[in-house]
């Protein structure tokens, strides 16, 4: 049982943040800086509603980040037993990413071997690279992308590997196929492109083939997007996903603070595959929401570019509420059409949101 401090459930709809809000989001940084911490035990003496905490960081996949900000802390204001249930998770979620690793490298080398070209995406290679601590993001799944003309020649190859393919799988349809080992927490998520057929943020992913880098991961070489292609690749997520959990924005930041930008590369090559609104909603809200840093002519573009412009309080009222409220929704799927310009893409948007709150409690369930 999670014992807790105040019972209420705290309301996002106020005209200040919740105490159980702001010490999430306060939390939300792998390099929280000394103001943060001063303001976290601020917020200790308050009374917290620790279930709401919970609750609210496993719906955002927030866990390990909120345990590694409070574990720097010897307040007697968090319970032991909030605590006991912080660091196990912690310390699994650093177990399976490890494996999650070492996985992936393993199975780029079968696809190097077999001179694929793969390219891993999101989960382990954003703990390693952004966040640079394996325990301190939520991995479900190893995603990596091929090349189209190699699609078929690695889904034998993850066959040939132990893996077995999802019953459902529609490659044809999503453009991406799950596999996973029996009898084991390994599940790979193949892609050739970065969004299903038809769907309103489909682009041609040949631009991010010509941008490549490598990295060290584990103490081995692999290849990944440059930074700018890589957060282009992130707000494409966030926007598939309608920017509804936190964790995808504190990806953003985390990157974008570990590593910099060429801010120029980034809003041409965001340009030239027409979808810079969609960059511009990403960085718009890892800004205010997390305070990320950007240079003031870049802010300064992104204001201009968007119509409408949801506040601190706005964003968290969509992502902290314990209930469904039909306007909200409506509201921030209006702040998400704004990098939708052509009338086609919205209908997609529109159909897509129907697809999902027919198999779904959109917003609030977490996809895996």
């Amino acid at each position: 049982m999670i014992s807790t401090i105040s019972q209420s459930k705290p309301n996002p709809t106020s005209n200040s943040l919740s105490s159980e809000i702001d010490l999430i989001l306060q939390c939300a940084s792998s390099r929280a800086k000394d103001r943060n911490r001063h303001q976290i035990e601020l917020l200790l003496q308050s009374e917290i509603n620790w279930s709401y905490v919970l609750e609210m960081c496993t719906r955002h996949k927030m866990l390990s980040l909120v345990y590694f900000n409070l574990n720097k802390i010897a307040s007697p204001k968090i319970p032991e037993n909030i605590r006991a249930i912080l660091i196990r998770f912690y310390q699994l979620n650093l177990q399976k990413n490890l494996l999650l690793t070492s996985e992936l490298l393993k199975v780029l080398h079968l696809f190097e071997a077999h001179k694929i070209a793969a390219i891993p995406l999101k989960g382990v290679v954003l703990a390693g690279h952004a966040y640079s601590n394996f325990g301190l993001r939520t991995i479900g799944d190893i995603d990596i992308v091929v090349q189209e003309s190699d699609f078929s020649q690695a889904e034998e190859l993850l066959v040939q590997y132990g893996y077995k393919p999802h019953p459902n799988n529609h490659a044809e349809d999503i453009r991406q196929a799950q596999y996973k080992k029996p009898n084991t927490l390994l599940c790979i998520d193949l892609h050739y492109a970065f969004s299903p057929k038809n769907h309103f943020i489909s682009v041609d992913s040949v631009l991010f083939w010509d941008n490549l880098r490598t990295i060290a991961l584990a103490n081995q070489e692999i290849s990944i997007f440059t930074p700018e292609y890589m957060v282009i690749y992130l707000c494409l997520e966030g926007a598939k996903e309608h920017w509804r959990t936190l964790n995808r924005i504190c990806d953003l930041s985390e990157l974008i603070v570990a590593h910099g930008l060429d801010w120029t590369k980034l809003l041409q090559a965001a340009k030239n595959i027409e979808r810079q609104i969609i960059v511009y909603l990403g960085l718009y809200l890892a800004h205010t929401l997390l305070n990320m840093p950007i240079p003031d002519h870049v802010w300064q573009e992104i204001e201009s570019a968007l119509k409408i412009k949801p506040s601190k309080q706005d964003i968290c009222n969509f992502l902290f509420r314990a209930d469904f409220d039909v306007l909200l929704a409506l509201q921030w799927h209006y702040f998400n059409l704004q990098g939708l310009k052509s009338l086609s893409h919205q209908i997609k948007y529109w159909r897509w949101v129907a697809g999902v709150n027919f198999k779904t409690r959109f917003p609030y369930s977490v996809k895996k």
